[in-house]
């Protein structure tokens, strides 16, 4: 449910295009602004590749966010927020999209990272 709310969001928000930049994985969505930058990249993951001390195997749907450098690791909390799976760790953050994760948070979350990369 709160990841068909995401979608909604951004759609309504940012009038944003829908890419699958993978065509090895057409599963993979990234949501880009009007000079094609990415800011949202929706995919699967298994739990245990972004929490290393997680026996969980299957697979959360999870959106990689760009963020402040200087806030990232205050806002980690290695449940719902993770350091960036396959970006650079630096930059972007992982949020696991399940009932665990406050949408007004998230949506806020989406708000810093579409500013952050239409600068």
């Amino acid at each position: 449910v709160i990841y068909n709310e995401i979608i909604k969001y951004i759609k309504k928000k940012y009038s944003s295009t829908m890419v699958k930049p993978f065509k090895g994985n057409p599963n993979i969505k990234a949501f880009v602004t009007d000079k094609n930058k990415w800011y949202a990249l929706i995919l699967d993951v298994e739990y245990n590749k972004l929490n290393k001390d997680s026996s969980i195997e299957s697979k959360v749907k999870i959106i990689n966010l760009k963020h402040n450098t200087d806030h990232i690791p205050k806002i980690i909390n290695e449940r719902n927020i993770f350091p960036s799976y396959h970006m650079s760790k630096k930059h972007w953050i992982s949020v696991v999209i399940d009932n665990n994760m406050d949408l007004n948070y998230l949506t806020q979350l989406i708000d810093i990272s579409y500013n952050l990369v239409k600068k």
